[in-house]
């Protein structure tokens, strides 16, 4: 009888401790705090947090936080002073054991404030400034992945799909992500290939007449980002730019983003934005998990790229583009990024 007047109260133990554990589990879960320069509907950002949650899909033990910028479509000083003030404040309270940042924007504010996080680990996504790299090795907590455009990858399937054109027009926004980007690009071995003009514009008028001039000095034109471009006061329709390009644009158009061809665009060798997640992901968890110390994980390369044509517009186009079996089976078409363009993106 003893026995059987004490299960309830052995019961109401247990549960509290168990509950007491779930409550401790909760508020002590090692925590990630992942912030982005841009909004969440990006292609490129949607194909990093591919990525991230890749490597932390079955870690509920983790708790991931994400904060959104969306300075590449709102960059007035005014909103840049307001969105910063809201992203530290939200850091400092909510304390993260791990705090992961993608591109310029947000690499920026995070390194203009680095005392307030000495004591909290960096990663850096989507290193796009050379000059950034050997600083953050000399950081005790602080390292990255860097973001570069695939040259070599660029050189090899061009070779493969355009046998005769050598000659290539680039050309970008003046964004801060442009002029970091083109750094490393510029001093990269081109081959055989010449790079006949390297143009960073401003204006949709200036777009334009770039790609005529194009037409006339070079047998490919090759664009980088082009988000920033204003028609009239207005940021640029990404996808009216793109149609714009693939009517009036006489020789191939090539991207070095997805969104390139998510906007239209007929061929993409692309920084991989999946790489940039996950490697950051895989850098955190082995921070939190088997205790690495930051400054024990040099600065990563970003190597790996994605290929995207549109077979059937590329050879109606141009037909004497060559697609050998390899590429065709490597490559992915416009239809299988279609998941990663949020409807809403236009509107929002």
């Amino acid at each position: 009888m003893r026995i059987k007047s004490l299960i309830p109260t052995m019961t109401g133990v247990f549960l509290i401790l168990a509950f007491s554990f779930l409550g401790y589990q909760r508020v002590h879960k090692p925590r990630i705090f992942i912030l982005h320069s841009y909004n969440e509907y990006m292609p490129w950002v949607e194909r990093v947090n591919q990525g991230i949650r890749h490597v932390f899909k079955d870690k509920a033990y983790i708790s991931l936080r994400y904060f959104y910028m969306d300075t590449k479509r709102r960059n007035s000083p005014v909103y840049i002073q307001r969105i910063s003030k809201a992203v530290l404040a939200a850091i400092h309270a909510w304390k993260p054991d791990v705090l992961i940042s993608f591109d310029n924007d947000a690499q920026n504010l995070i390194g203009q404030n680095l005392t307030r996080f000495k004591n909290t680990k960096i990663i850096m996504g989507g290193v796009t400034d050379n000059k950034r790299w050997p600083e953050y090795d000399k950081l005790p907590n602080i390292t990255g992945i860097t973001e570069e455009i695939p040259v070599a990858a660029i050189r090899e399937v061009l070779s493969l799909i355009f046998r005769q054109e050598r000659r290539i027009y680039y050309l970008s926004d003046d964004s801060i992500t442009s002029r970091t980007l083109e750094k490393n690009m510029l001093s990269q071995n081109w081959g055989s290939y010449e790079l006949v003009a390297h143009k960073r514009l401003k204006t949709l008028d200036e777009w334009k007449e770039a790609v005529q001039e194009a037409n006339k000095t070079a047998d490919i034109l090759l664009v980088s980002v082009y988000h920033s471009i204003k028609d009239g006061k207005k940021n640029i329709n990404t996808q009216k730019l793109v149609s714009w390009m693939n009517e009036n644009s006489r020789i191939p158009v090539v991207g070095v983003y997805e969104s390139f061809i998510i906007d239209g665009g007929m061929i993409a060798i692309a920084i991989s934005g999946l790489e940039q997640g996950y490697s950051a992901a895989w850098l955190a968890f082995n921070v939190i998990e088997k205790k690495i110390a930051i400054r024990d994980i040099p600065t990563l390369r970003g190597k790996t790229f994605s290929l995207f044509i549109n077979k059937d517009e590329l050879r109606k186009r141009f037909p004497q583009a060559q697609i050998p079996i390899i590429l065709d089976t490597f490559s992915k078409s416009s239809s299988k990024l279609n998941h990663l363009q949020n409807p809403n993106f236009r509107e929002r």
